[in-house]
């Protein structure tokens, strides 16, 4: 028998948990393609404040996330004034989550009554910034 994990953590829970770990495989979760309007990025780009480059990252704020190394390895690489832009999970972060992200001098945002999961998310953060950059030129 074979067990699927989609990520590494999770594959860790299920040997810590007294499951087999030579009988698993990690094979992320599938994303399909998110169409963007056009305008999009630019208008998230303006209402956001996102001028230049900025960090992307996705999850829950959790330890097992490590979100506090990466704010720390920012700092340490003199990235402070790059943006870190976070994608929450599905239905958004909880209370007790914006409050620590307040708290680490984080600033709130949101894509409006746009709520997107968590697989797709992502996706379309980096299709924006592929429009942004024109990666997704017609002319190639």
């Amino acid at each position: 028998a074979r067990i699927v994990c989609p990520s590494e953590a999770t594959r860790s829970d299920l040997v810590e948990a007294g499951f087999d770990g030579d009988c698993s495989r990690i094979v992320p979760l599938g994303v399909r393609r998110t169409d963007v309007e056009p305008d999009l990025p630019s208008q998230l780009r303006v209402r956001h404040g996102l001028e230049g480059p900025f960090v992307l990252w996705v999850g829950t704020l959790e330890p097992r996330k490590n979100l506090d190394r990466l704010v720390a390895a920012m700092s340490a690489a003199l990235l402070s004034d790059v943006p870190l832009v976070l994608v929450g999970p599905d239905g958004g972060f909880h209370s007790e989550e914006i409050d620590l992200a307040l708290r680490s001098g984080m600033r709130p945002v949101d894509l409006g009554p746009r709520i997107l999961r968590t697989e797709t998310a992502a996706v379309s953060a980096v299709a924006i910034l592929q429009f942004l950059w024109g990666d997704l030129s017609q002319n190639k």
